[in-house]
Parts: structure tokens; C-alpha cells; sequence
């Protein structure tokens, strides 16, 4: 193995990437969603959603997913 070279000066902190904690306001997220309905459900319906990047905020029924 070689010799150890030397330390190099740091370099100015980056700036943040495109997210940071929370989905940033105007921003869209993609994700993992599914929905499930029998005839033996009588109409009844069943979802789940995944984000990968946490809202700030919860989403609201009217924010929904309209089908």
C-alpha cells in the first residue's frame, strides 16, 4: 500500500437537496397506492396510501384521492 496523502481544505457546506424533513408546499410526490372492492362488500371500499417523504400537514378528506 501506499503512502497517506494529505488532508485537503473543507469545502463550503452545499446547499439542501430538493427535500428536506416534510414534502415542501408546491411540490408533488409520487407513491405505492391500492384499493380494494368485492360484490360482497356492498359498495364498500378500502384504500391505502404510502409517502415516501412525510406531509407537513395530514391530509384532509377533501384533499383525497377522488375516484
Amino acid at each position: 500500500m501506499g503512502l497517506t496523502g494529505l488532508v485537503g481544505k473543507q469545502g463550503p457546506e452545499g446547499k439542501p437537496g430538493p427535500f428536506t424533513e416534510t414534502l415542501p408546499s408546491g411540490e408533488t410526490e409520487t407513491g405505492t397506492w391500492a384499493i380494494k372492492a368485492t360484490s360482497e362488500d356492498e359498495g364498500a371500499l378500502a384504500t391505502s396510501i404510502s409517502f415516501s417523504i412525510p406531509l407537513a400537514v395530514a391530509l384532509s378528506a377533501s384533499q383525497g384521492i377522488g375516484l
